[in-house]
């Protein structure tokens, strides 16, 4: 498999569209901006002349109600463009910590559709921590606690682990009771 860390890509859906939306949206945010820039404008003159007994207290409003119509477009906008990119972000699956992909399910450009049965794209595991599971006998089971510090043999290699499960339900295997117990490590 390969690996990555967090935030780490591994299934992104075909953003073409989203990323057109996200292009419409800064668009719009810019142009919303301008108009904003404008109508204040606009009723900075509108009130200068008002103050000069040029134009009416109805001009003076009107000037007002542009501009706050102007803003809250801009909010609007911008609102969207938050909106478009996050559409744009959850086009790709990350991994959430760092991972090692096990299985993938699917080939770039396949279309999924999980209306059906719901199948399962990629398998990951993390890459930072590892697990080890072996059969042990009864006496060794007692004898062993969850959270105790257990060292794994791995190619030689000696590495410090925990008992995350001290192997609490037995099997049967071939007449002899035994228990499974994991260590996990770095």
């Amino acid at each position: 498999g390969e690996g990555g860390g967090p935030g780490t890509g591994l299934l992104g859906l075909d953003g073409r569209d989203r990323l057109a939306e996200l292009g419409a949206a800064v668009a719009r945010v810019a142009y919303s901006r301008d108009a904003v820039a404008e109508a204040g404008r606009e009723r900075d003159r509108t009130q200068e002349l008002y103050e000069r007994n040029l134009l009416s207290d109805h001009d003076l409003q009107l000037a007002g109600i542009a501009w706050l119509k102007a803003d809250a477009e801009h909010k609007r906008a911008l609102a969207r463009l938050s909106q478009r990119q996050l559409a744009l972000e959850y086009a790709e699956v990350t991994a959430p910590y760092p991972a090692l992909v096990t299985q993938l399910r699917v080939a770039p450009g396949q279309t999924v559709s999980n209306r059906l049965r719901v199948t399962p794209m990629v398998s990951v595991a993390r890459s930072d921590r590892m697990r080890a599971s072996a059969e042990v006998d009864p006496d060794q089971a007692s004898a062993l606690q969850q959270g105790q510090a257990l060292q794994v043999q791995v190619d030689g290699t000696t590495l410090d682990g925990v008992l995350t499960d001290p192997g609490l339900v037995a099997i049967e295997k071939d007449a002899t009771r035994r228990y499974v117990v994991t260590v996990e490590f770095d």
